[in-house]
């Protein structure tokens, strides 16, 4: 793990006798030096780390003690000498080296150490050893620290084909040299004449060696990349996909396969463990399904209709269900994968859906089971909920129009007319005055509007929401076989669903804006024009359109459209030119259905987002619950 978070930062690690340590501290949102202090501090004071260049150094303290920089000696001459009892003593005490030369003391070590035992020499010799006397022919002995000439700097330009990295850990394990970067493989030095030439040699080496490294791939070994780091510091090691590529001299690759060869032999052998995770955001069966997608062997998965999960139960499937109202509305349908309860995953784990305490069982090998195990944790992320507002409305328009004369003569108790197309005649006794009666039909009608479903709801980004209002044909079909001088008549029943179906997903940009993917079907109730035979007229419509937060999308489509013109009136004589429609009335009619479907989204954060049902509670006992848009 401290490799491959290393890696991630850019850096080349070097471990050294660094204990293995189960890590179950997750890791993901943080920055890569947050996550390797995180790493190091499970170590607790067993394990040191520093930085060199890109190189990072991981070991016990000792080591990393080791690695400071060596400050170099100072010496100071001081007149007068000393017991080799009192110097023995001054050296233990300020550190210093205390050597007698003559009639002179010479100190060497820091500058700390010099300035301790300097005090304690003089503090000395003060009172042990009398000052000598100075005369004109003696002249006045140097006290002060002998410094020695400070070496000439020398600038050079080398070039190399080797890492950058390996380039300035070499000359920083040299010391006193600068290195400064001009080019790719084009480096200025700076230092003394003999450490150059140090460097040069170091780097001729290094490049020796680098041409003696071969490369070997060890297939589906990517886990052991870090172990094999940790043992061998010196090898390059890459993970590339689930292969290993390993880069070493002849005799570091033959170290390398066998400690690989008894890595697998030790993993196989293992027993395999069992490892349940509590989710706190997703369904286990999503899980599991997700699982399947990454790691999953051809036709592993599970699906629902053979589920053999824990206290098997279709109740909680991850979806947000929301309820909708009475029309009929059911929200977030999960599809087969979905549904899946168990896989069997690459490397021998087993996923395992268990709803009752929404959690997911692994079981296998150790190293495989962390491996799913990580992953699962990163998988169980919150997601942003959506709130949108479904709104269907039904107009009904009808224009239409009866034109004709209703009339009625009498006279003398003989009465004939005409009315809606229709002669009349008849006889009343009695001597009547002459009478007429007439009238104009003129009929019109117009259309109106219904609701059929207006609703607000929440769902998950990226879920689909199905909304359904219809119903269903069932169709029973009879099937005759004969086998063997038997027939045998078998029955089945096939589902015909008809009626209005709205499918709505919503997928949240990082701007708020909402990708609203919609499928609408229109479809009339099926009817049979024979035996088998169905017929299903249906209107479809798939479309994906980007809205702002809260901005409506409106949907129509046509459902029925009639015109309808007719005439009626008296045989002959609603035929005779001019006085005809007195006789006759016409009818003319034309009526339409057109569906209008409104949505609104956005996310349930956003102010501009739906607004949700208010209930109101004021009065005392009674309930009110408010609608938006009613």
């Amino acid at each position: 793990m401290l490799s491959a978070v290393a890696r991630a930062g850019g850096l080349t690690l070097l471990a050294r006798d660094v204990p293995p340590l189960r890590v179950t501290t997750k890791l993901s949102g943080v920055t890569v030096r947050q996550a390797l202090e995180t790493l190091l501090s499970v170590y607790a004071d067993q394990i040191g780390a520093r930085l060199l260049g890109n190189t990072l150094i991981v070991a016990p303290p000792a080591v990393i003690a080791g690695l400071e920089p060596v400050q170099a000696p100072v010496r100071r001459v001081i007149p007068g000498t000393l017991s080799a009892e009192v110097a023995a003593q001054i050296s233990a005490l300020s550190g210093a080296q205390i050597i007698s030369a003559g009639q002179s003391t010479i100190l060497s070590g820091t500058a700390a150490q010099l300035t301790d035992a300097a005090d304690l020499v003089l503090g000395s010799m003060a009172g042990s050893v009398p000052a000598p006397a100075k005369t004109a022919e003696q002249p006045p002995q140097a006290s002060a620290a002998v410094t020695p000439p400070a070496p000439q700097t020398v600038r050079r330009t080398v070039s190399s084909g080797l890492d950058a990295g390996l380039v300035t850990r070499i000359s920083e394990a040299l010391g006193g040299i600068k290195l400064t970067a001009l080019d790719s493989g084009t480096y200025l030095i700076a230092g003394t004449t003999e450490d150059l030439d140090a460097f040069a040699a170091a780097i001729s080496a290094a490049e020796v060696r680098e041409r003696l490294r071969v490369l070997v791939v060890y297939p589906e070994k990517a886990a052991q990349a870090a172990r094999l780091s940790s043992l061998m510091p010196t090898l390059s090691v890459a993970v590339s996909g689930t292969a290993l590529e390993v880069r070493g001299t002849p005799q570091q690759q033959v170290q390398a396969s066998a400690l690989l060869a008894s890595y697998a032999s030790k993993t196989t052998a293992a027993e395999p463990v069992t490892v349940r995770l509590s989710l706190a955001y997703a369904s286990g069966s999503s899980i599991v399904a997700q699982l399947s997608a990454l790691y999953g062997e051809a036709g592993a998965a599970t699906s629902g209709a053979a589920d053999t999960s824990i206290g098997a139960s279709s109740a909680a499937d991850g979806a947000s269900r929301t309820g909708a109202d009475s029309a009929g509305a059911a929200i977030s349908s999960p599809s087969p994968a979905a549904r899946a309860s168990s896989a069997t995953l690459t490397g021998g784990v087993r996923a395992l859906a268990d709803p009752r305490t929404q959690s997911v069982i692994l079981t296998g090998p150790e190293a495989a089971v962390a491996r799913v195990r990580r992953t699962v944790l990163d998988l169980d992320s919150r997601v942003q909920d959506v709130r949108m507002a479904l709104k269907i409305e039904q107009v009904s328009g009808t224009d239409g129009q009866d034109l004709g004369v209703n009339w009625k003569v009498g006279v003398g108790g003989l009465s004939i007319g005409q009315s809606a197309g229709t002669l009349s005649a008849g006889f009343t006794p009695g001597a009547l005055p002459l009478t007429l009666e007439a009238s104009l039909n003129a009929a019109r009608s117009q259309g109106r509007a219904k609701t059929l479903l207006d609703t607000t709801f929440v769902a998950q980004n990226g879920l689909t929401s199905n909304f359904k209002n219809g119903g269903q044909l069932l169709l029973t079909t009879q099937a005759t076989a004969t086998a063997n001088g038997t027939s045998t008549t078998t029955s089945s029943t096939t589902t015909y669903n008809y009626g209005l179906s709205v499918l709505l997903t919503p997928r949240l940009a990082p701007d708020g804006r909402v990708e609203l993917s919609v499928q609408l079907q229109i479809g009339q109730p099926p009817r049979t024009t024979g035996p088998g035979t169905v017929v299903i007229e249906s209107q479809n419509l798939n479309t994906t359109s980007t809205l702002m937060p809260g901005q409506p999308l409106i949907l129509g489509s046509v459902l029925t459209a009639t015109d309808n013109a007719g005439q009626k009136g008296v045989p002959v004589l609603s035929q005779i030119p001019v006085i005809g429609p007195l006789f006759g009335t016409q009818t003319r009619s034309a009526s339409s259905a057109v569906l209008l479907i409104t949505v609104q989204a956005a996310a349930s954060s956003d102010s501009r987002a739906p607004a949700p049902p208010v209930m109101d509670t004021s009065g005392s006992g009674v309930t009110r619950i408010t609608i938006p848009g009613r």
